[in-house]
């Protein structure tokens, strides 16, 4: 981070933001280039695709293992 202080954490917000939504933008005061960035940002993407899918997957599991009632 080349900016410290409240720009720098602006800065480090924006790029796990954009990067969660699959933008993958960062502001060019931030050097996102480097082995941690890479992978935190690439995490980052993978939680943010998946957060909502898992859950579901877990409801619709539980779903076909229901009993079908009578009407």
């Amino acid at each position: 981070m080349y900016n410290p202080g409240a720009h720098g954490f602006s800065e480090v917000l924006y790029a796990f933001s954009s990067a969660g939504n699959n933008n993958g933008s960062a502001f060019a005061g931030l050097g996102t280039n480097t082995p941690f960035y890479n992978t935190a940002l690439g995490l980052a993407m993978l939680l943010a695709r998946y957060w909502t899918a898992i859950p579901a997957l877990a409801i619709a599991g539980s779903l076909v293992r229901k009993k079908k009632g009578t009407p």
